[in-house]
């Protein structure tokens, strides 16, 4: 779960970026809690174009065998824990970018 600001109809914004979304999305202005798993973030070693990207940095990762755990921070101090498949190795303090797909991306009013 984030933090997020209505944006209007089905988007919100958070940490600089705006995230179209699914779900019920309050009067512009107003706060909202968005859920997105872990496993739904696809995080990208390099800076991408396009829509519910969110540049964040690797606060901490771990090798779990079959997959990775990453705890990462955006600009505002949110963190969100992301997983992917063990092949993928970004260092502690690498800056990335979370793509967040719109259709896994819910909006819950506060």
């Amino acid at each position: 779960m984030i933090r997020a600001t209505s944006a209007g109809r089905d988007r919100v914004s958070f940490a600089g970026a705006v995230l179209r979304c699914v779900g019920s999305v309050p009067a512009q202005g107003a706060d909202v809690s968005v859920s997105i798993r872990p496993h739904d973030i696809k995080l990208l070693a390099s800076a991408s174009q396009g829509e519910n990207i969110v540049p964040a940095t690797v606060a901490r990762h771990v090798f779990l065998g079959g997959s990775r755990d990453y705890m990462v921070e955006t600009k505002d101090g949110a963190q969100l824990r992301v997983v992917t498949s063990a092949s993928e190795s970004l260092a502690q303090g690498s800056n990335v970018w979370l793509q967040v797909p719109a259709e896994k991306c819910r909006t819950l009013a506060s």
